[in-house]
């Protein structure tokens, strides 16, 4: 990895003296308007991309971030065709990069970048993107997971940033991706059931994929994926995703686990998503047996207050949908 040149290293010093305790506030507003002119200099983002893979000073790091943000945001019609293609590419290399152990905030925030770019470029200039998406989701389960879910937030956003009529067409492009996408998510949700399952004793399964198969990481993980789920449901167009599984195993995971009580917490508050939007249920018999299998639980009576509250709101919810 190559070492900041010098222009990097002058502006870490001024971050640096910025948050020093003992640097004045007049010092603060000189310092953050020689911040602000290097930011909108043409090629500030291209010296701050080759920084994000160093954690070493997150308050250095974090400017860096908000460079690279602010050109997305602000400047991304000024920048030429090679220059887009630049930005996207290191920042799909970085985020491809990185560990599983690396810190939960900047990997979401680097996930965020990839994803204002994606909201940008997809499919017209970049017809990959889902894919690759999705190829991260295969072989990176956290990495594919949190863009997975950054993707979708961008899909929701308020902001301003592109036009709405834009953000539609994004919307159903990236929703023509969604049957290959819950097919891969049901094939983590069924680790993710045999895992929890196996925990109490009931099943067991060797040679889990990371994280699945670290205990300090199963719930965690688990949570990540119903996270990701809820955001979809809360969006997508669900016509065309038909095969039963996903959502069977959704109450699967829904079922009260004393072990792992807010993966089942998580689980129903996923799958009350559905019903939030007043819309026609996808596969309304699977959901109405497995709405009827969770009150039919034995081990109903030994959940906790929250879960029961949670299990009582999805049972409002279906009731009203289906009877008035």
């Amino acid at each position: 990895m190559a070492e900041p040149t010098g222009d990097l290293l002058a502006i870490e010093a001024l971050v640096n003296e910025f948050y020093h305790p003992g640097t004045s506030n007049a010092r603060k507003h000189t310092i953050e308007g020689q911040l602000q002119q290097f930011q909108r200099t043409p090629h500030s983002w291209l010296l701050c991309l080759q920084n994000l893979p160093r954690f070493n000073n997150q308050y250095f790091w974090f400017f860096n971030v908000s460079t690279v943000e602010v050109t997305i945001q602000q400047r991304w019609p000024a920048l030429d065709e090679a220059a887009r293609v630049q930005l996207r590419d290191a920042l799909w290399a970085t985020y491809a990069a990185f560990s599983h152990d690396i810190p939960g905030m900047q990997r979401d925030k680097v996930a965020q970048l990839v994803a204002l770019v994606g909201k940008r470029q997809f499919p017209e200039e970049h017809p990959d993107y889902m894919s690759q998406v999705l190829e991260l989701l295969k072989s990176k389960f956290t990495l594919g997971v949190t863009l997975l879910r950054a993707t979708s937030d961008e899909i929701t956003s308020t902001k301003a940033d592109i036009t709405s009529e834009r953000q539609k067409y994004l919307s159903y492009c990236v929703s023509m991706y969604l049957p290959a996408t819950f097919e891969i998510l049901q094939r983590y949700a069924e680790l993710c059931i045999n895992r929890t399952i196996s925990k109490n004793g009931i099943a067991s399964m060797a040679h889990l994929p990371a994280p699945f198969g670290d205990d300090s990481r199963l719930e965690q993980a688990t949570t990540d994926l119903l996270v990701c789920v809820q955001q979809i449901f809360s969006w997508a167009p669900l016509d065309n995703v038909t095969a039963p599984e996903f959502f069977q195993s959704l109450f699967m995971l829904a079922r009260w686990n004393e072990m792992y009580n807010d993966v089942s917490i998580s689980a129903l508050t996923t799958i009350s998503e559905l019903f939030y939007r007043q819309k026609p249920l996808p596969l309304p018999t699977v959901i109405a047996t497995g709405v009827i299998e969770l009150l039919q639980q034995p081990t109903l009576k030994l959940s906790n207050e929250l879960y029961q509250d949670k299990l009582t709101e999805l049972l409002r919810l279906f009731t009203t949908q289906q009877w008035v």
